[in-house]
């Protein structure tokens, strides 16, 4: 008899289960988004913001060195123009593969563009030479090289 009886609670049990979890698993449905009484539709565009001002940079100076001809004797000489700011010192120095450099110094004048005509010695050795160019003004130094051939 008290087998039955268990028996019988274990019917009972199994049989009410799947009815409880599937009540269990019926949720409610999510409340409706709220309305707005005052206006109808959609929301209003979006506001506009002011945009930052973009800022400018300063214009920097540039500095354009000129060598002609690159190919020069031994004796010979050859044209160095420099475009700059108006009064700006010029610095030049000749290197060549070996032996001493040579210095030139000069002033940009008030056209912005320094011209000379320089001599290449005649005992200057064969090869690649440099000339670096440096500019100097109030705030910075800007320099430039060339380079050029002494042939024979």
């Amino acid at each position: 008899m008290i087998r039955a009886l268990l028996v019988g609670a274990v019917l009972v049990g199994t049989l009410t289960l799947p009815v409880a979890s599937s009540v269990g698993a019926a949720l409610p449905p999510p409340p409706p988004p709220p309305s707005c009484h005052i206006c109808s539709g959609p929301p209003p565009p979006p506001t506009l913001v002011p945009t930052v001002v973009l800022t400018l940079v300063p214009v920097q100076q540039s500095v354009v060195v000129r060598l002609s001809p690159t190919h020069v004797g031994r004796g010979h000489r050859t044209k160095v123009q420099v475009t700059a700011s108006s009064d700006d010192a010029v610095t030049e120095i000749m290197r060549f593969r070996e032996g001493k450099s040579i210095t030139y110094r000069a002033k940009v004048g008030a056209s912005g563009t320094l011209t000379n005509s320089r001599k290449i010695p005649e005992t200057a050795p064969l090869g690649k030479a440099v000339l670096t160019v440096s500019v100097r003004d109030a705030e910075k130094t800007f320099v430039e090289s060339v380079s050029f051939l002494v042939t024979k």
